[in-house]
């Protein structure tokens, strides 16, 4: 149980296997004893962390101006293949209501999580996607096209492509 959250919200499918941090403790109730364990995060199986973090620090930097710290040669290098790939998926589950870290999980096998942060960036610019945080739920929307959109109308895009990688 996961209070405030529905199905459509929750960041696994059911069936999925997940990594838990949990407290364990002893809960009475009419003078019965039996374990209760209270997750206190809930990650899917196999999610990097690790790379959570080393990747969204060098997005991070690469933003503020900064050359990207802890990255093998190459791998903060953005693609419009990258931003085509995020954009595709997210037309096919809008809306998205997992949020970020859920979103690099199902993409990690073709997009990180740093190039994932890069084109959630460039395509909210572009108003192509809204991004909206309630109850500490983030959910991403497609919004429908007006126009078609001009990669270049990015300052995120235009900063990646300034430093070579787009």
């Amino acid at each position: 149980m996961l209070f405030g959250v529905g199905p459509e919200s929750f960041p696994l499918e059911e069936g999925e296997l997940a990594d838990c941090a949990v407290s364990l403790r002893v809960n009475t109730y009419n003078n019965l004893e039996s374990p209760q364990a209270r997750i206190l995060s809930i990650r899917p199986h196999g999610f990097d962390m690790d790379a959570k973090l080393r990747l969204g620090a060098a997005y991070q930097g690469l933003r503020r101006g900064e050359e990207p710290q802890n990255c093998r040669e190459g791998e903060m290098d953005f693609s419009r293949e990258d931003l085509g790939t995020v954009f595709r998926w997210l037309r096919g589950h809008s809306p998205w209501q997992k949020g970020t870290d859920m979103l690099a999980h199902r993409l990690r096998d073709v997009v990180h999580y740093g190039k994932v942060l890069a084109a959630l960036d460039i395509l909210c610019e572009l108003g192509l996607i809204s991004r909206k945080m309630q109850r500490g739920i983030e959910t991403i929307q497609v919004l429908p096209a007006k126009k078609k959109a001009e990669l270049t109308d990015s300052p995120t895009y235009r900063l990646l492509q300034q430093r070579g990688g787009a």
